[in-house]
């Protein structure tokens, strides 16, 4: 991730600096999701939410209030904040999370390494998730080695886990390099 602070999309950056302006306090969230996928990967789809897979629960709760679906943020911006209460992350993806280098006082947004943002679709696999992986994998020249290395280590504990490593061997690995 860049040092220099990245330019959002201005209806992003307003609504993210009307959440930090209303916060109590500091805020650490670990965004995934659409968010991610066009703010910082530069994917060309739209997304209205902000998908929030890890904080403490008064974090949650805070900005589920000032910034959820059918709040006044909402209204006003057609943005929102959503915890993702079920997301499957590979077991290291915390010691490799990377901060939004953000001008925000309060709010401070966490980001997976790319390899852990793909594993993170696996489960769901839905057309965007698919869609996501391909973009990654092709605009980053991904190892399709490095992902299987990752799955294998960090997510030995998937359920339908043979249909999961399918998914990745079969559907997945044209759009990686070797």
């Amino acid at each position: 991730m860049p040092e220099t602070p990245i330019k959002l999309a201005p209806h992003w950056q307003k609504f993210l600096a009307e959440i930090d302006q209303l916060l109590t306090g500091p805020a650490q969230i670990t965004c995934i999701g659409g968010f991610v996928m066009t703010e910082v990967h530069g994917a060309s789809r739209s997304t209205g939410d902000l998908d929030l897979i890890e904080s403490n629960s008064q974090v949650v709760e805070e900005l589920q209030k000032i910034a959820g679906e059918g709040s006044e943020l909402h209204k006003k911006h057609k943005l929102y904040v959503e915890y993702v209460g079920v997301v499957t992350m590979p077991l290291e993806y915390s010691s490799r999370l990377t901060p939004l280098p953000l001008t925000l006082e309060k709010l401070t947004i966490f980001v997976p390494e790319v390899y852990d943002l793909i594993l993170s679709k696996l489960e769901r696999n839905g057309p965007k998730d698919q869609a996501d992986v391909e973009f990654l994998a092709r605009k980053y020249a991904l190892s399709y080695n490095i992902l299987r290395k990752r799955f294998d280590d960090e997510l030995d504990f998937i359920a339908n886990r043979q249909y999961h490593l399918a998914t990745l061997d079969k559907f997945w690995r044209d759009w990686f390099q070797e």
